[in-house]
């Protein structure tokens, strides 16, 4: 969503992803926003973000096919 005030957004994105059993972090890209919370399984799982990415960890109970949601926002550059 966007706020018409200022150019912050506020956004959900959910990924159906497919992982090796050998995988144990799912990395993904994110410049210049908030991370604000990750769910994993629908469950909300901790998460480590450095200044380009977003790393969450998998557990071997969350199987082959993973549903993760990133929610998230801030002032895109």
């Amino acid at each position: 969503t966007l706020d018409g005030r200022s150019s912050d957004v506020r956004a959900t994105a959910t990924l159906q992803v497919r992982r090796a059993l050998s995988v144990d972090t799912l990395r993904l890209d994110l410049l210049h926003l908030t991370v604000d919370t990750v769910l994993v399984q629908g469950r909300p799982r901790s998460f480590v973000r450095d200044s380009t990415q977003v790393h969450i960890p998998l557990r071997a109970a969350d199987g082959t096919m993973v549903r993760v949601t990133v929610r998230y926002h801030g002032a895109p550059a």
